[in-house]
């Protein structure tokens, strides 16, 4: 008596009976199964250029950045420079300017003080010979000869006047002297410094002094 399991065909091992009779829908979607592996690298590439690009924007704004601050300062600097070296010929105008009306405004002083000096008297000339005037007399010796020094200010203690009087003769390389004076019935102190043998040398020494700013005021006087 047969087996009626022997009558079915044997199938090779390792054959699926079934591949060739899968429907098409199992079979598209085993193929759809296949393709998630190549849309995830798809998509990975995408993301990476995504963000190289953002950073070469990235990189590309910085630099221009960068590049647009270091015109500002720059422009900052030289626009310093400019400002510095006007403000530094602005003020070397001003000392020129402040200079020359302190020296014209000295002049005009010294002018003025020379004004109201007194003039020195002609000395009356002797007679033929030297030995008689117009009157038969003899005719008197010659004065002695003037001296006249820089008076260049007055002071209420001796002890101070000689202290200004020893600066100015450090100063000046002028030999001087203090002059007690009767004023308003007190006694001041003078300081005169140099000796001369005209007013003109003295007045001119003084001019000198005043413009070099050694002494501040002078006033020629004569020496006894």
């Amino acid at each position: 008596m047969s087996n009626p399991e022997d009558k079915k065909t044997s199938n090779p091992a390792g054959d699926d009976p079934n591949s060739g009779r899968l429907p098409p829908t199992l079979r598209s979607k085993m193929s759809l199964d296949d393709e998630p592996e190549e849309t995830a690298n798809s998509n990975a590439a995408n993301i990476i250029g995504i963000v190289m690009l953002v950073a070469i924007v990235a990189l590309s704004a910085i630099f221009w950045v960068s590049f647009q601050k270091s015109k500002v300062e720059d422009k900052a600097k030289t626009a310093a420079a400019a400002k510095a070296t006007a403000d530094q010929a602005l003020a070397d105008s001003l000392a020129k300017v402040q200079a020359d009306s302190l020296f014209a405004a000295r002049q005009d002083s010294l002018n003025k003080i020379a004004a109201k000096l007194p003039k020195p008297k002609p000395t009356p000339a002797a007679g033929a010979g030297g030995t008689a005037t117009a009157g038969g007399d003899a005719a008197a010796p010659p004065p002695p000869a003037s001296k006249f020094g820089i008076d260049v200010g007055s002071f209420l203690s001796q002890d101070r006047a000689s202290s200004e009087l020893g600066k100015l003769q450090g100063s000046t390389s002028l030999a001087g002297r203090v002059v007690p004076k009767t004023e308003d019935g007190g006694t001041a102190y003078h300081v005169v410094i140099g000796e001369f043998t005209n007013r003109k040398e003295a007045e001119t020494k003084a001019n000198a002094l005043i413009v070099a700013a050694t002494i501040r005021e002078a006033t020629v006087t004569k020496l006894k």
